[in-house]
């Protein structure tokens, strides 16, 4: 899969994988009957460390 394809999912496929959906790396497109509803789009996490060092730079 391309880093910009967007996986194609039935929402009750979405709700029974939410699991596997929201660890996962890949954006997905929410279809309800044929049609699109949304869109989920995952976002990396950083670690805690550089969240508390980067909220003391601002801080600062």
């Amino acid at each position: 899969m391309d880093k910009y394809d967007i996986e194609k999912i039935g929402v009750r496929e979405f709700r029974s994988e939410l699991p596997k959906y929201l660890y996962g790396e890949t954006p997905v497109e929410v279809l309800r009957h044929g049609h699109t509803v949304g869109f989920y789009f995952p976002v990396k996490q950083g670690s805690k460390s550089a969240d508390i060092a980067a909220l003391q730079a601002v801080a600062a």
